[in-house]
């Protein structure tokens, strides 16, 4: 099984809510989780985050929640933890997976 994984954490400190970002009336987060999805090789799309409203958007797009820990939200947070912990828990509720891809949610 081949993944995509986006990683979309909220609270950013610089631009407020920048995967949320409308461009031709479409999020940024939409982008990415639209061509994940439509990729042929890409079998399930996760997105990893802790906030909400990029919750909503993913599943109103069809993708699977990964809960990001707060620990793993924070400002200061390695973005490599994250990714790690989201292919961990990919890995729990689809038991095998070949390949990960890394998405950005902006």
């Amino acid at each position: 099984m081949n993944i995509a994984i986006i990683t979309a954490k909220g609270g950013n400190l610089s631009i407020s809510n920048k995967n949320l970002i409308k461009i031709h009336g479409k999020t940024m987060l939409s982008y990415v989780i639209n061509a994940a999805t439509d990729a042929q090789k890409i079998d399930h799309v996760f997105v990893s985050t802790e906030c909400g409203l990029i919750k909503e958007e993913a599943i109103r797009l069809n993708a699977e929640i990964i809960d990001r820990p707060k620990h793993l939200a924070t400002p200061d947070a390695n973005h490599g933890d994250a990714i790690l912990h989201a292919a961990m828990e990919a890995e729990k509720k689809l038991k095998q997976i070949d390949n990960v891809t890394i998405l950005l949610g902006n």
